[in-house]
């Protein structure tokens, strides 16, 4: 391996500054989609509850609210995973090997393992608030839910 011009290195390193402030917006948004995701969802729900004869697919406003702040805060996370990915490149490349950087350092197993507490509370933040919004919408769509089920049959 040739080493490494100082031109290059001076590139990989504001290269490296500028992907680690990127990351930071993108976790910056992330969080705000988390925010501006539940609220949106309850506010659509809320306004729906407080007036009536809406068409049946205004119900499912809040549920879709829902769906799109999922699909755009997994979409930031693909971004954060793949720019993480080329700075543990960078980082490789120029780190000391005694004191590697972030990727290295701070997120041990991140590669290896799936399961993260952070990951876990997520899952479960996005599972509540899309089946919350579900539930919410199905009755008014023509979906029977279980308990409805069972109301039906013991009324008769």
């Amino acid at each position: 391996m040739e080493p490494i011009s100082e031109e290059s290195a001076k590139f990989h390193r504001a290269e490296y500054d500028a992907l680690r402030q990127e990351v930071l917006s993108l976790v910056h948004t992330m969080d705000l989609i988390l925010y501006v995701g539940l609220v949106s969802a309850a506010f659509s729900a809320a306004w729906l509850l407080s007036s009536e004869d809406h068409p049946p697919l205004f119900w499912c406003a809040p549920f879709f609210v829902a769906v799109l702040a999922a699909l755009m805060y997994f979409q930031k996370a693909m971004n954060v995973m793949r720019h993480g990915r080329y700075i543990k490149k960078i980082e490789d490349l120029f780190a000391h090997p005694a004191l590697k950087g972030w990727e290295h350092t701070e997120t041990p197993g991140r590669y290896d393992k799936w399961f993260m507490p952070v990951n876990v509370a997520l899952d479960v933040y996005w599972i509540v608030l899309l089946g919350a919004t579900f539930l919410f919408a199905a009755p008014h769509i023509g979906i029977f839910l279980p308990a409805q089920i069972l109301k039906l049959i013991s009324t008769h």
